[in-house]
């Protein structure tokens, strides 16, 4: 009898990161950018999306370990799905707890502009391999707006969807359930925004918890 061979959760990212490359490393702006993969746990029960990978996390090839990312870590652990943040440079291996963490453009943007609504379309399918990749877990976590169009493919409002969980179904009619949530850079550039998103992820460590 013949046994197809199981594909590991590691073959999976590793096909996805060479597709990334393929499509990308070819062009200039890209050829010098460090690929970016997630990490945390797999199977996952949270997959946390950003948008794409700033200069700190271009150079530590992970994702969100700038300040922006740090805080959004910080925001985690209180919420118990991230162990307690260090936050020393470089950042070192600091484990998940229940989440995966990534970016939905692997590559650093260059002259700091924004994934254009193109390339946001490009990533959408391999962001949905990336999901199946680590065990199609219920609830995902868009971080910013970029991140939302990524994951749900329409353009949503992240000021009023941020916090406020809603369902959606994958392409096997499995009920998902969507958590926008603010990207901390918005909190550092406006102080007065950092109650808001302290009252988010307050509010999901108590819907997070009545899910268990």
């Amino acid at each position: 009898m013949d046994v197809t061979p199981l594909v590991t959760t590691a073959e999976l990212l590793n096909n996805i990161r060479e597709w990334h490359e393929h499509e990308f490393k070819s062009d200039p702006q890209y050829r010098y950018s460090n690929y970016v993969n997630g990490e945390g746990v797999a199977p996952a029960k949270i997959m946390v999306v950003g948008s794409a990978p700033n200069t700190d996390e271009h150079i530590a090839r992970r994702p969100f370990v700038g300040v922006s990312g740090r805080v959004l870590r910080q925001m985690m652990a209180l919420s118990g799905i991230h162990e307690p943040v260090r936050l020393a440079w470089p950042p070192s291996p600091q484990p998940c707890v229940d989440a995966w963490l990534t970016t939905a453009f692997k590559f650093r943007p260059p002259r700091g502009r924004h994934v254009t609504y193109g390339e946001t379309i490009k990533i959408r399918q391999p962001l949905r391999n990336e999901w199946k990749a680590i065990g199609r877990p219920k609830i995902i976590m868009p971080v910013g707006t970029v991140a939302l169009y990524a994951v749900t493919g329409q353009r949503l409002s992240m000021m009023s969807t941020a916090g406020k969980p809603f369902p959606m179904q994958d392409s096997f009619g499995n009920d998902l359930i969507i958590y926008p949530m603010l990207h901390p850079s918005y909190a550092l550039e406006l102080e007065s925004a950092r109650p808001l998103l302290e009252q988010h992820w307050d509010e999901f460590a108590i819907w997070y918890a009545q899910q268990h």
